[in-house]
């Protein structure tokens, strides 16, 4: 025989709303980590190979938000509350005249190889471009992400709020 749960809303016994269902079926989560960091200076910024590509959550233009215990710590670390598979997505703006250009992601700040989560490099024309990085990460709580300059020399971003931006969510 099946059982049927009928019920609104799923909260802790502290009272924290942990899950919510509409009327149309809509499942809402409010306390989802999740964050959305734009570009912090509307104009070129220069960063040293190695370098981490700097953010902001507040104070920008475009609706940057941070909830669930997400945090950007130092405009550069994308830091998760819980230990889960989160999907994070960056676009860098590269306003460079260098042909050869890379952005990656690094954990907890490594450069070993082995722990670099990924890397996405551009050649060619000597043009401005834009970078994408996308992946599924497999975290534990307190470790953080950042995007930084792997291009083995300077390169020049613009890191305006339409062109530099990252968002990162648990998904389960």
């Amino acid at each position: 025989m099946a059982s049927v749960l009928k019920v609104e809303n799923i909260s802790h016994t502290n009272g924290t709303a942990a899950l919510t269902i509409d009327s149309s079926g809509r499942i809402l989560t409010p306390a989802r980590p999740v964050l959305l960091a734009q570009g912090n200076v509307n104009g070129d910024v220069v960063y040293a190979n190695n370098a981490d590509i700097t953010f902001a959550t507040s104070g920008v233009n475009f609706g940057e938000f941070a909830q669930g215990g997400m945090s950007l710590v130092s405009n550069t670390r994308f830091t998760v509350p819980v230990t889960g598979l989160y999907q994070f997505q960056c676009t860098v703006y590269l306003n460079d005249s260098n042909t050869g250009c890379r952005i990656q992601l690094a954990l907890n700040n490594s450069f070993n190889p082995t722990t670099t989560i990924a890397g996405v490099a551009q050649s060619g024309d000597a043009a401005s471009r834009t970078m994408t990085l996308n992946h599924v990460l497999n975290l534990t709580a307190n470790d953080y992400v950042t995007v930084r300059n792997a291009s083995g020399g300077n390169r020049t971003v613009y890191n305006g709020y339409n062109h530099t931006y990252a968002f990162m969510y648990l998904i389960g």
